[in-house]
């Protein structure tokens, strides 16, 4: 059995370079006297966007003072569970508990709404809602396990797919027009959107493989054009990188969170090197198991050097170097016997009989190797920041000797740093260059993102001058 590790204890090492950085609080803003479903920045001006069980939708902005006011709270007929807002055209989508979803015109004041139309989507709460501009198409996602596509010009249904559980998270691929869903099962669905505004495509969404690889619902899900990877957020403790195209098979682990994962957002500058894939070849796997408890959120943000920002129950939001080499994560190994001393394992009972050894022996395995071990083969804890592990993990005696802790870390490769609250979301101002954290307190949380930006870039030219 692996070793248990306190998350408290994560926060007293303030020795670790690892919890040395903190940014700075900036502001505080209490949403509601209810819960706090959704929020969001503004895309374009300095304010928040929250939702809740209160049945307002709230846009907090800035004032002179420095303080965050509603400039507008707009009630809703239901309760709204998810919300978007299109920066370019000031489109505002707001996904509801009975299914429908409503779009607003917001005036430039962020004083007013105005309902431009009304989506008979589905028939239970929307879950994630998002806009294809260029297209002019609406994705929505539902418990009711359907993901629908609607025009947002006509407001009628395009196409829709049925999952095989929940709808839980969204992503999609605007140059190939392919959409990804997770769903409450583990599994992601991959669908090919081919489909025009009038609906009469002879395809319309239709299913191109389904990937899995997560044991628990699929809470997040975002796309990188540029290099073609899935990011996907589980309650199953980790967080998968798909690279769709660069089928290679490989498969890295990162550990250091405590619960469950709720939300995955992706950030980009530009587009440009996006291309179509086909899921049909092989994809090449990154698992980032960061967790001992629940991780709430990940956002990934394509600075130089990319970051991968993560949250959860632990109240921890770790800041991950997403451009680091990291080695293969290897697979755990099967044996009827300890393949170092030999030993058979408490169930090899022909083993355990005929060699006099009635020994209970459980079976392990080195995070390192893979190997099937002994706990007396394996009595050493450490970490293993290239294979993802930030965090001491059971190592087999032959790999601690052949690579002992010491040299393992040249420096910190993560970041992290106490939200002190239990995180559901995260969003992400590069602009201003700030992070938003919602927690289970109904407090949304606004920091200064600074402090990794420039320790990133600072480390980056140091490592160029050498």
């Amino acid at each position: 059995m692996a070793a248990e590790i306190s998350p408290t204890a994560f926060v007293e090492k303030v020795s670790d370079p690892r919890f040395e950085k903190k940014p700075a609080l900036l502001s505080k803003i209490e949403a509601s006297g209810q819960e706090v479903n959704c929020a969001r920045f503004l895309p374009t001006d300095d304010g928040v966007i929250t939702v809740g069980d209160d049945k307002f939708v709230k846009i907090w902005v800035k004032k002179e003072n420095g303080q965050y006011w509603p400039a507008l709270s707009h009630p809703m007929p239901e309760i709204p569970t998810c919300v978007l807002m299109n920066g370019e055209t000031k489109r505002l989508l707001v996904g509801q508990s009975n299914g429908t979803i409503a779009e607003f015109r917001v005036k430039s004041d962020y004083r007013s709404l105005k309902l431009m139309r009304t989506y008979l989507a589905h028939q239970a709460s929307v879950t994630n809602v998002m806009l294809c501009l260029d297209r002019e198409w609406v994705f929505s996602t539902s418990r009711d396990k359907y993901f629908q596509v609607h025009c947002s010009e006509t407001g009628r249904r395009l196409g829709g797919y049925q999952c095989n559980g929940t709808c839980t998270s969204l992503a999609y691929d605007d140059r190939s027009c392919y959409a990804f869903v997770g769903d409450f099962s583990g599994a992601i669905h991959v669908v090919k959107c081919d489909l025009d505004s009038s609906g009469n495509s002879a395809k319309g969404v239709i299913l191109v493989t389904i990937i899995r690889g997560h044991t628990g619902c699929v809470q997040s899900l975002a796309w990188d054009p540029e290099k073609k990877y899935l990011y996907s957020g589980s309650a199953d403790q980790s967080v998968i990188i798909w690279d769709i195209g660069g089928q290679k098979g490989t498969a890295f682990e990162l550990h250091g969170h405590s619960l469950f994962l709720r939300d995955c957002c992706v950030l980009f500058f530009n587009h440009s090197s996006c291309s179509i894939f086909t899921c049909d070849q092989k994809l090449r796997i990154s698992l980032w198991r960061n967790c001992r408890q629940r991780v709430m959120s990940v956002y990934f943000v394509p600075t130089t050097p990319a970051l991968l920002l993560s949250s959860g129950d632990d109240a921890m939001v770790a800041v991950w170097d997403a451009d680091t080499k990291r080695s293969e994560t290897p697979e755990w190994r099967e044996s009827n016997n300890c393949e170092l001393c030999g030993k058979a394992f408490f169930w090899n009972v022909t083993a355990l009989v005929s060699g006099g050894d009635l020994a209970l022996r459980r079976q392990h395995h080195c995070r390192a190797c893979g190997r099937a071990i002994c706990s007396e083969c394996s009595p050493n804890l450490a970490p293993r920041p290239k294979l993802g592990f930030e965090f001491p993990v059971r190592v087999c005696s032959a790999c601690w000797e052949s690579d002992p802790p010491e040299s393992t870390r040249s420096g910190p490769m993560t970041r992290f740093f106490d939200s002190k609250q239990h995180v559901l979301a995260i969003d992400v101002d590069l602009a201003r260059r700030r992070i938003l954290t919602l927690g289970q307190d109904r407090i949304v949380k606004l920091w200064d993102l600074s402090v990794f930006l420039d320790g990133h870039r600072g480390a980056q030219q140091q490592a160029l001058s050498r």
